[in-house]
C-alpha cells in the first residue's frame, strides 16, 4: 500500500480509533478548519507517541489528522518523498481528513467582518437575526426600556430554538 494512502474509517484498529476520537475533538473545536487543528494539535500527538504503543505504525494509513500534522512538520525530505509524492501524500490526507472527522464544517460561519460590518449567517438562523434586529430598530424608535428589550430578544431566542428542537424530534409513530 502507498503511504498516506488510507483505510475506511470503520476497519481502523483500537489505538487508531482511540486516536482519532481525539483528533475529531480537535476538529469540532476549530469547526474543521484544518489550520487551527494541525497549529493545535502538537500535545496530542506527542502524548500519543508517548503513551500509546507503536502508534507510529498506524498513522499513515488509519490516523489522518497525525499524517497531516507530520507532514506539514516535517516537510517532502524528512517524509522520504520528492515533490510529487508530497504534494499529492498532502492531498490524499487532507481528503481524508474530511472523510473521517466529517465535511460539515468545510464552509464554516464567518464570523470575522467584512468592511460593511456583515457576517456570514446560515439561512436556518435569519429569522432569528431579523426578529432581533427589529426589536433593535423598535428600541431605538420607540425609546423602550434596555432591559425590557434584552428581555424581548431574549424571549425570541429562546422561543425560535424551542420551536427548532421540537420540529427536530423524531416522531414515535
Amino acid at each position: 500500500m502507498e503511504p498516506f494512502t488510507y483505510i475506511p474509517k470503520n476497519e481502523t484498529s483500537e489505538r487508531a480509533i482511540f486516536a482519532n476520537q481525539a483528533c475529531q475533538l480537535l476538529f469540532d473545536k476549530h469547526l474543521g478548519d484544518l489550520e487551527k487543528v494541525i497549529a493545535d494539535i502538537k500535545p496530542v500527538y506527542d502524548n500519543f507517541q508517548t503513551f500509546v504503543r507503536n502508534i507510529y505504525e498506524l498513522i499513515d494509513r488509519e490516523i489522518p489528522l497525525f499524517a497531516l500534522y507530520e507532514l506539514r512538520e516535517l516537510g517532502a525530505g524528512n517524509c522520504s518523498l520528492d515533490e510529487t509524492q508530497y504534494n499529492a501524500a498532502i492531498s490524499r490526507t487532507t481528503t481524508a481528513c474530511a472523510e473521517y472527522y466529517g465535511q460539515e464544517y468545510k464552509n464554516p460561519i464567518n464570523t470575522v467582518p467584512d468592511k460593511d460590518g456583515n457576517i456570514d449567517v446560515p439561512d436556518e438562523l435569519m429569522p432569528l437575526f431579523n426578529s432581533l434586529g427589529t426589536r433593535l430598530r423598535m428600541h431605538t424608535i420607540s425609546g423602550r426600556s434596555e432591559i425590557l428589550t434584552i428581555a424581548a430578544m431574549v424571549n425570541d431566542s429562546h422561543k425560535f430554538f424551542t420551536d427548532k428542537t421540537i420540529r427536530l424530534k423524531p416522531s414515535n409513530s
